[in-house]
């Protein structure tokens, strides 16, 4: 479904418009879904959460409706996605812009039992490459951080999944927008433009590296409201030289991260 739903977030409030997918399970013994009711119990959860502070309050209630309009069902599950704007900041070259950044939040919830939340969202990117500025600095005997690289888009997704713990989106994506050589912006002047790339080429990283630091920081914000979180970032480097692309994936709990941070 579509959705449009108001959220009271920290910066006042926000008007969104979701992509919303809603899920029940199917006991066995009945042939289909009365699927009018997840209609009726994702309009009854965006009038009753007008003051939600959050997407996920919002999917918690859709859940939580979903299951009593459906009293056959042992288990609910809403996602919604959505484009959020978000201030990202590079301080080192002097940058600042409100970005969008996609997010994909779900809400899991059992009858009688507790629910699950998840929070990914992916930004936008560039990567250096190290290797080949390494190679060229050899070659021209110039030093690594002004030899000739090949840069790269990259798109990190990471997500955090709690047992219910509140996890903001700003928060992962700000930590998201530190992992790769530097951020994207969406406005550049000229002068901007060139402290960005020059920035970026003195942080020269692997997709790998990319990974690890976006992991670590997801992994510190997890720690602070629920150590058996589930962390996990995805790096799609769109190579520049290569016919193909990077792909990097890795999951953990954040309280696992001690061997990798």
């Amino acid at each position: 479904m579509k959705l449009r739903a108001t959220i009271e977030s920290p910066l006042g409030p926000l008007q969104l418009d979701l992509t919303v997918d809603a899920l029940i399970d199917l006991d066995p013994r009945q042939r289909g879904a009365h699927l009018s009711r997840n209609i009726e119990a994702l309009a009854d959860a965006v009038v009753e959460a007008s003051k939600a502070g959050s997407i996920e309050e919002l999917l918690e209630a859709a859940a939580e409706r979903l299951l009593e309009r459906h009293p056959y069902a042992s288990r609910a599950y809403v996602r919604a996605r959505t484009t959020y704007h978000i201030e990202i900041e590079l301080p080192e070259a002097g940058l600042r812009g409100l970005e969008p950044v996609e997010v994909v939040v779900s809400v899991s919830r059992e009858r009688g039992g507790a629910s699950r939340r998840r929070v990914e969202v992916a930004i936008a990117g560039m990567s250096v490459c190290p290797s080949a500025a390494t190679t060229t600095s050899a070659m021209l005997g110039t030093p690594r951080e002004t030899s000739p690289s090949h840069a790269q888009r990259v798109i990190v997704r990471g997500f955090i999944e709690t047992g219910g713990e509140m996890v903001r989106i700003e928060d992962v994506a700000r930590i998201l927008s530190r992992a790769p050589s530097a951020p994207a912006f969406t406005l550049l002047k000229r002068e901007q433009e060139g402290r960005l790339v020059i920035h970026a080429f003195r942080n020269q990283k692997f997709a790998e590296d990319i990974a690890r630091d976006a992991l670590c920081g997801l992994a510190r914000l997890a720690l602070d409201c629920c150590p058996d979180a589930l962390v996990g970032v995805e790096v799609d480097s769109m190579e520049s030289i290569h016919p193909h692309n990077v792909y990097v994936r890795k999951a953990f709990r954040a309280r696992e991260a001690g061997g990798l941070c």
